[in-house]
């Protein structure tokens, strides 16, 4: 690949996977705010046959006992669930660019294909956020796990790339196993915490990785 057309699927790829990340954020960020500043909060028992949310007194969002999808119900559902969306669409093309820029290994093409079907999982969960719209049919489940599974085996296996490939540091292929174990922990947990660390843990992966792509482009201009 030369250097030209490296520059430019580093640009490529260093702007996709930023936007989507700034996205995402920040639609979490307004719907927590949001959240936090409404009269009312939708409750969504799990343990009725039928599907069904409850308006009651707001008593503020916690980290420790509220899962990140709760924000896809109530007022700030419109906010999380287009966030989701867009976030997800716009992070499509950085998994094509990561694994044309890291040479197409095995390990590269395991990381672009479990990417995929993360961001696509991301874009599911904004179609059908925790709601009793479609009763018992909801995938919403599936499309969550879907994300954080899909998007913990990509940070590893394409940080696992990075540490043979000179354009990176190998001080990515760590953080993606980082990124992995806590994948691994809400596995195994399932509680708000673990989820809310380990969607921490890819904001940060997926954003330095991001920029670290932009910085090495703009370095070759």
């Amino acid at each position: 690949m030369g250097e030209v057309a490296e520059r430019r699927w580093l640009l490529i790829g260093g702007i996709s996977i930023v936007a989507a990340v700034l996205t995402g954020l920040l639609a979490l960020i307004l719907a927590v705010t949001l959240y936090t500043s409404s009269l009312i909060m939708p409750v969504y028992p799990k343990f009725l046959p039928v599907k069904l949310t409850f308006p009651c007194i707001n008593v503020g969002y916690s980290l420790f006992w509220q899962y990140i999808s709760e924000l896809g119900m109530g007022p700030t559902a419109p906010i999380f669930n287009t966030g989701m969306i867009i976030a997800g669409l716009l992070a499509l093309p950085f998994f094509t660019v990561a694994r044309k820029v890291l040479g197409g290994s095995v390990a590269a093409t395991v990381g672009w294909i479990s990417g995929l079907i993360g961001v696509l999982c991301l874009v599911g969960v904004g179609l059908f956020p925790m709601t009793p719209a479609f009763f018992m049919m909801n995938p919403h489940e599936l499309v969550s796990i879907g994300f954080f599974s899909g998007m913990s085996i990509s940070a590893a296996s394409i940080g696992y790339s990075m540490t043979r490939n000179p354009l990176f540091s190998k001080v990515h292929g760590w953080l993606g196993l980082t990124v992995t174990a806590t994948g691994i922990v809400l596995g195994v947990v399932g509680t708000p915490l673990p989820e809310w660390v380990a969607a921490i843990a890819i904001i940060i992966w997926f954003l330095t990785v991001g920029l670290w792509m932009l910085a090495k482009a703009f370095r070759m201009s």
